[in-house]
């Protein structure tokens, strides 16, 4: 079987999780998805339910830390879980801010692989671990144990915290330090043999594009990750990483899809759900149709530096 995984904890991202269902289905009415939860009301996967009967809800009991470095890199233990749940299936693990442009499980019987991961495009050495395909074995659990055993040896040495948050170190986070190290990562080389398991690297370009950049043919998700969060659930306008030149297509594209996903809630379940009901930030100087109001953007601009300056300064003053 085919699947779609994917997991969530708290409410906070409940609206980025209905775009992505809704994205999914939209390229294929017929997907296996498969969504591991926790903190989350009741009220909000009867939500779920009621839009999208085929979906899987599974909720876990997982102690998860208050900590920020240790809440992002949680999916090392996750994702062992929902593999060990999933043995003779064909996976695409997703992180819960990606929007699925393209069926991905033709590269399933396209190449040999136990496991596919993405690396970004271009000279800087990292790694994402944002999604993955896997073809779930008791040996690709192994290797997920093992990459969640030394997320966690990380998360217990301050210095290895440290050197996995160093922007210099191109690790950006505590689990992906770890899948360096268990990889033995190398830029421009493309397969691995861990464990008897051979393991693909991709670019970024094609199954996890975070760039600003067109949606092109090539690509097959796209992940809205850190400035684009800012952007989507803060309300916050573009900036120096995301320009609003190259990142429009995308942001737009967001939209669109958010717009259809609250359409989908609505119909299902009789309400009459708004983007900030899902914790999603519309702009207001763009109208429902998605047109831009060149004469209100400026307002915009200004109400999004103002807030970023009064969260410096109220940062400043708690330091």
């Amino acid at each position: 079987m085919n699947k779609y995984v994917i997991s969530l904890f708290g409410e906070k991202y409940f609206g980025m999780l209905a775009c992505l269902v809704n994205s999914i289905y939209r390229v294929n009415a017929n997907a296996n998805v498969q969504i591991f939860y926790q903190d989350i009301g009741l009220e909000k996967i009867n939500l779920l339910k009621n839009t999208w009967s085929k979906i899987e809800l599974e909720k876990t009991f997982f102690t998860i830390s208050t900590d920020p470095v240790q809440r992002v890199s949680i999916k090392a233990m996750t994702w062992t879980d929902m593999v060990e749940r999933n043995l003779g299936n064909n996976l695409c693990l997703l992180d819960v801010d990606t929007l699925v442009i393209q069926d991905v499980f033709h590269f399933f019987n396209e190449e040999n692989f136990d496991l596919i991961f993405t690396e970004k495009d271009g000279n800087s050495p990292t790694i994402n671990n944002g999604v993955m395909l896997s073809k779930a074995s008791p040996k690709i659990a192994g290797l997920f144990k093992k990459w969640e055993l030394e997320t966690f040896k990380i998360f217990n040495d301050p210095k290895l915290i440290k050197e996995a948050l160093d922007p210099k170190n191109n690790f950006l986070a505590c689990d992906q330090m770890a899948l360096y190290k268990i990889l033995g990562y190398e830029k421009n080389k493309t397969e691995y043999l861990i464990d008897g398991l051979k393991i693909i690297a991709k670019p970024c370009s094609v199954l996890n594009e975070m760039r600003p950049s067109p949606i092109t043919p090539q690509r097959h998700i796209l992940h809205y990750k850190s400035r684009w969060q800012r952007m989507l659930i803060d309300g916050l306008n573009f900036s120096k990483m995301r320009p609003k030149k190259t990142s429009w297509e995308m942001y737009i594209f967001y939209l669109k899809n958010c717009l259809e996903a609250i359409n989908a809630l609505n119909k299902a379940n009789k309400t009459k759900l708004q983007p900030q009901d899902i914790n999603i930030v519309f702009p207001f100087y763009i109208n429902k149709k998605l047109k831009e109001n060149i004469f209100i953007y400026p307002f915009y601009f200004l109400k999004s530096h103002f807030i970023r300056s009064f969260k410096y300064l109220k940062k400043s003053i708690i330091k």
